[in-house]
């Protein structure tokens, strides 16, 4: 069981010299100030999920919540389409690639996805499929905002970091300085693990040795194909 809002601003009170009226609120403010701050640095096992849907055919754009049901969204780390024999991971593309490649998306033939881009809140799919797709998102969340004193936090093993950052969070609020928080949660975390976390839609790779493109079932109409072994 993850540690409470009420358990860990009462944490940040006793480290403040004031324990009434706008410390309690600085407190409370900076518990979640802390939350958001170590989600902008680090993505934990506690906010990576796996979401499995189905979507409707002769569709472009998909909102990320209302659309396919993911929850506090934060960033998309793999795509999966599920079709039987012809199931595959989907490449990501920027906006940029996108634009520059296929300006008007509905020209070509409606088929299985091959691509995702996100655009915002939309994901959006290329081709535009054709038909009834199943769709793996494995994503990652923003942490819960905390709201009442039962609210469980998002993270199981950080307690530690999320007291004392917000405690410096704290205490900048009551004083009116500001301060550079997700550079301070980096420095709480110490590297753990830092730089072994990976997003693998998002590591860029020169591309003579790009391995991580999809297969095209079609590569003679598939504009970002260049050539035709």
């Amino acid at each position: 069981m993850s540690i409470t809002y009420k358990e860990l601003y009462q944490k940040v009170l006793l480290r403040l010299p004031d324990t009434e009226g706008k410390a309690v609120l600085s407190a409370k403010e900076a518990v979640n100030m802390a939350h958001k701050a170590i989600a902008r640095v680090q993505d934990f096992d506690e906010l990576l999920v796996l979401n499995m849907l189905t979507i409707a055919g002769n569709q472009r754009h998909y909102h990320l919540t209302n659309d396919l049901g993911l929850v506090r969204p934060k960033d998309l780390y793999t795509i999966r389409c599920i079709n039987g024999s012809n199931s595959r991971k989907l490449a990501r593309l920027t906006v940029r690639e996108l634009d520059e490649k296929i300006p008007y998306v509905e020209g070509i033939t409606r088929s299985d996805p091959q691509y995702y881009i996100r655009r915002g809140m939309y994901l959006e799919l290329v081709p535009i499929p054709d038909k009834t797709q199943s769709l793996y998102i494995y994503y990652s969340q923003w942490p819960v905002t905390l709201k009442n004193d039962n609210d469980e936090s998002s993270y199981e093993t950080l307690d530690d970091v999320i007291i004392t950052l917000a405690t410096d969070i704290a205490f900048s609020i009551l004083e009116g300085t500001h301060g550079d928080w997700d550079a301070r949660a980096k420095a709480l975390l110490s590297g753990s693990v830092l730089d072994s976390r990976s997003r693998p839609d998002r590591t860029w790779v020169a591309r003579p040795f790009n391995t991580n493109e999809g297969v095209s079932p079609e590569p003679w109409a598939d504009p970002f194909i260049k050539s035709y072994p």
